[in-house]
């Protein structure tokens, strides 16, 4: 039980930072472009802030548990999503790529993927 509710934390970790990443590039660049680097820059967020909350609690001498962790992660984590979707106009939807805009831009879809592909494997390691 509780290695299954490990790998529900972890896959709900890595896209918790999507909310401040979303919150902060959207407002500076165009909703285009900003899909593939909302991701990278979100997994970016939530693993390094993951890190430097576990490093605090470890300097203050707090034992590590799983709710010791998870709450505070997910309470900084949540202004960011409520920011975001407080600053979205309309309502959120994701369009999913055909193959003519893959052929258009095969740089972005390629980081795409390159940037699932090492989602998958952190959240597998």
């Amino acid at each position: 039980m509780q290695t299954l509710l490990a790998w529900i934390l972890v896959g709900l970790i890595l896209p918790a930072g999507v909310g401040w990443a979303g919150w902060i590039l959207d407002s500076r660049l165009s909703d285009d472009t900003t899909l593939a680097l909302r991701f990278t820059t979100g997994l970016a967020f939530s693993i390094g802030a993951l890190t430097l909350l576990m490093m605090w609690e470890g300097l203050l001498n707090i034992r590590y548990t799983t709710v010791g962790v998870a709450v505070p992660f997910f309470a900084l984590m949540l202004p960011g999503w409520l920011l975001w979707l407080r600053n979205k106009s309309g309502p959120m939807s994701l369009t999913l790529p055909t193959m003519h805009t893959i052929r258009q831009q095969p740089m972005r879809w390629s980081i795409i993927l390159l940037t699932s592909i090492i989602s998958v494997a952190i959240l597998f390691n």
